[in-house]
């Protein structure tokens, strides 16, 4: 390559520094290992080493042009200079920005506040920079150690809150005997043009900043889903719920409705014709053998039921216990309470308590089972709590097989995808009937103008699609309930606050395990592929 002015002037000035570094440590230049840091026309920065002792002191003396050399030392700045990497790494989010500088090894670096402020604007780094920071991290540099600082913060959005219903009304009363039920079923009852509820709207979310000043948006506040069932309308607000009869009020699976009670004054046997009651059914007897009872609403018997067969939209209580055989069955849409359960098949939508005992029954619940006295037992059977078991003991020493589970399974995978087709089928239903009866329903003129046989259709069609919703309404509650059970998230969790008797078998989710030898209070729940087995307190 042809010499030029150029190369003689970078020439020159690389001698100056290598004669310098030579003075510096005293010995001739050919005793020197020289390597160059920084090299441009009029400016050459070397590090300069001796030779014959380069392993073992490392002395080394840094030089540029006609500067005068460094002090001698290993690992101290000898000469300011650019770092090796200087970036900023900004978070996933875009809500953290931090300055990542790595020094060239044993030497200081030359930043000022107006380099690191351009370093940043490379980035477009401009919401919320952290001054204090900055200066932190040319204290840091200049010592030669390694910056990893966060320089900016964005400002995270804020999700809106959700919207939620205010209840006016009294609940169904849980628990009444014969002498007080009149008093709390009086208390429950409502007037038709009650105010019952009153729902209240969401908020928007508040959008955020991100470290670019870029906006991120906030997801505004879901409604809360409230519909008006059989019973209720919402008057002109559209957000005031009001009884249109004399009855009481229950809020489940998102509808509110009005129902009446029936109350029975005796006991309810096969003599009697089946009850099938839309309301609410107070029995201050007995159920007897051969008793069938289906109540739309919440179902409540002061004393015992023996071998009849019930069925209930909401809750049912019974005062005393529930005895049968697999040929009966117990269904509930809420809640089921009583004293103590045997020989009976029990499918229950939300949590089951019982007071003292579960014995050969074969029980279903998307709920919590709960046998709340301390040595409350669950003796043979079949017994799944979705959400969790708890009682006193697990099997017995004299009874057969018990099988305790908690969680759901495959098999329930596939039930929610039936679900959600079913779901969606009534949706689209309902979709078709709204289009077709739009042009009439907020027009009573327009109405009355069709033929009788279209109007009644029309009519046929609106109430069908108020059945649909309410199949809706129940298949979403089941669907949620389903879907946040297969999530994946928090397990459920078997609980024996007393005793665990060999040969009963753990199943959570799609993992079991048999007990082997008698154990004292446990606490079952899954980690990672198998069932484990925690000691608790006696009174956990």
């Amino acid at each position: 390559m042809p010499e030029t002015s150029e190369t003689r002037t970078e020439a020159r000035t690389l001698h100056a520094a290598i004669k310098k570094a030579a003075r510096k440590l005293k010995v001739s230049v050919s005793d020197l290992a020289i390597e160059i840091i920084e090299s441009v026309p009029d400016r050459v920065v070397i590090s300069a080493r001796l030779k014959q002792s380069e392993e073992e002191s490392g002395q080394a003396v840094q030089t540029a042009g006609e500067a005068e050399s460094a002090p001698e030392s290993r690992g101290e700045s000898l000469e300011p200079t650019a770092p090796r990497e200087a970036r900023v790494v900004i978070s996933a989010d875009g809500m953290e920005a931090r300055l990542h500088i790595e020094p060239t090894p044993g030497f200081s670096v030359r930043m000022t506040s107006s380099d690191m402020l351009r370093l940043l604007k490379r980035y477009a780094i401009e919401h919320n920079v952290d001054g204090h920071a900055v200066e932190k991290a040319l204290d840091t540099i200049a010592k030669g150690v390694l910056v990893d600082e966060v320089a900016a913060r964005g400002t995270p959005p804020e999700p809106g809150k959700d919207g939620w219903m205010e209840v006016l009304f009294h609940s169904f009363p849980t628990e009444m005997t014969a002498e007080d039920a009149e008093e709390k079923l009086a208390k429950a009852c409502v007037e038709k043009g009650a105010v019952l509820a009153r729902r209240h709207l969401p908020s928007q979310g508040r959008p955020g900043i991100d470290v670019c000043g870029r906006p991120v948006s906030a997801p505004n506040g879901r409604d809360a889903q409230i519909v008006a069932g059989s019973g209720v309308k919402v008057i002109g607000d559209g957000v005031t719920f009001v009884a249109t009869d004399l009855g009481y009020p229950v809020f489940r699976r998102g509808i509110l409705e009005v129902r009446g009670l029936l109350t029975v004054e005796g006991d309810v046997d096969a003599l009697r014709k089946p009850l099938d009651e839309p309301g609410h059914v107070l029995i201050k007897g007995s159920m007897e053998e051969g008793a069938a009872v289906r109540v739309g609403g919440n179902l409540f018997v002061i004393q015992h039921v023996n071998k009849a067969d019930i069925e209930a939209g909401g809750d049912i209580t019974v005062g005393g216990g529930i005895t049968g055989t697999e040929e009966e069955s117990v269904q509930a849409g809420g809640c089921l309470r009583t004293r103590y359960i045997q020989g009976m098949t029990v499918c229950v939508r939300g949590d089951l308590t019982v007071e003292n005992s579960i014995q050969q029954c074969r029980v279903d619940t998307m709920g919590v089972v709960r046998v709340t006295n301390g040595r409350a037992q669950i003796i043979s059977g079949d017994v799944r709590g979705w959400r969790g078991v708890e009682a006193g003991e697990l099997g017995s020493p004299y009874a057969r097989m018990t099988a305790v589970k908690a969680g759901p399974s495959r098999d329930d995978r596939l039930h929610l995808q039936e679900l959600k087709r079913q779901r969606d089928a009534d949706y689209e239903n309902i979709l078709k009937i709204d289009k077709m009866a739009a042009p009439f329903v907020n027009d009573t003129r327009k109405l009355s103008t069709v033929p009788p046989a279209k109007r009644a259709a029309i009519q046929q069609a609106l109430e069908k699609a108020a059945i649909l919703r309410n199949n809706v309404g129940k298949l979403e509650a089941d669907i949620a309930i389903l879907e946040e059970a297969l999530a994946g998230g928090k397990s459920p969790v078997i609980v024996a606050g007393h005793k665990v008797w060999p040969g009963v078998e753990i199943t959570i989710g799609d993992f079991s395990k048999v007990v082997e030898s008698e154990l004292g209070p446990s606490r079952f729940y899954v980690e990672g592929t198998r069932v484990v087995r925690d000691a608790v307190k006696p009174d956990e």
